[in-house]
């Protein structure tokens, strides 16, 4: 983060600032997928669900990361 600040009239000054996330660009997992089976079986008798039978492909590994490098900037006026 880098700020600039511009003094103005009496106290109030007026900053520009410019902040730089993920620097490294770096693929930090956010979350992880964790429904382990795709299906849900229903059966007309009790106890109305059946064994779930397809395994989820994809469970345990990443689906949300951290997003790509980028640069906000800011302009903050006190008074």
């Amino acid at each position: 983060m880098a700020t600039y600040r511009l003094p103005l009239q009496g106290r109030a000054t007026l900053s520009l600032e410019a902040r730089l996330l993920n620097v490294f660009n770096n693929q930090t997992q956010l979350q992880t997928d964790a429904q382990k089976y795709l299906d849900l079986r229903q059966i007309p008798t009790a106890p109305y669900f059946a064994p779930y039978e397809q395994l989820n492909p994809f469970f345990g590994t990443g689906n949300a990361f951290a997003p790509p490098r980028r640069l906000l900037i800011g302009l903050v006026g006190q008074f």
